[in-house]
């Protein structure tokens, strides 16, 4: 479980990028973006960046608590190219238990 706080922008996307890689392996993450009311197209791009590398690495990500413009952002940065709409969950109950 990944509890990401705060606004996601660009002067911050390295402490987002460095908390991510120092993270051990594991056949699953979900990422709670309940706590960020906002973000940019370089935090968006950073975070879809951040999902391909765990991916890439076999484990199952999975988003959830997304606020609508935080959505609206990851949208245009084409997150469901990255991650299939049922990987993004209303909340960390429906992350871990299914059924939104």
């Amino acid at each position: 479980m990944a509890y990401i706080t705060g606004v996601v922008f660009f002067s911050n996307d390295d402490k987002l990028v460095k908390s991510f890689r120092d993270l051990p392996h594991c056949d699953k993450v979900i990422i709670s973006l309940r706590g960020v009311p906002l973000i940019d197209f370089v935090g968006a791009t950073t975070l879809i960046g951040i999902i391909g590398e765990r991916q890439r690495a076999g484990t199952t990500v999975l988003l959830c608590g997304v606020h609508p413009k935080v959505m609206q952002t990851l949208e245009r940065c084409n997150i469901y190219e990255a991650l299939p709409r049922e990987y993004i969950r209303a909340s960390v109950d429906t992350a871990l238990f299914g059924e939104d």
